[in-house]
C-alpha cells in the first residue's frame, strides 16, 4: 500500500481528503463570519 498524506492545504484551506481546516475551535465563529463576509 502506497498512502500519499497532503502536509499542505488546498485552495480552500482544507487538508487531505476529509478535509478539516487548521484552526482552533475557538476561532470558528470568527472564521464564518469572516468567510460570509467574503
Amino acid at each position: 500500500m502506497n498512502k500519499q498524506i497532503q502536509t499542505e492545504a488546498d485552495e480552500l484551506g482544507f487538508f487531505g481528503e476529509y478535509g478539516g481546516q487548521y484552526v482552533p475551535e475557538t476561532l470558528m465563529p470568527a472564521i464564518i463570519e469572516f468567510e460570509k463576509s467574503l
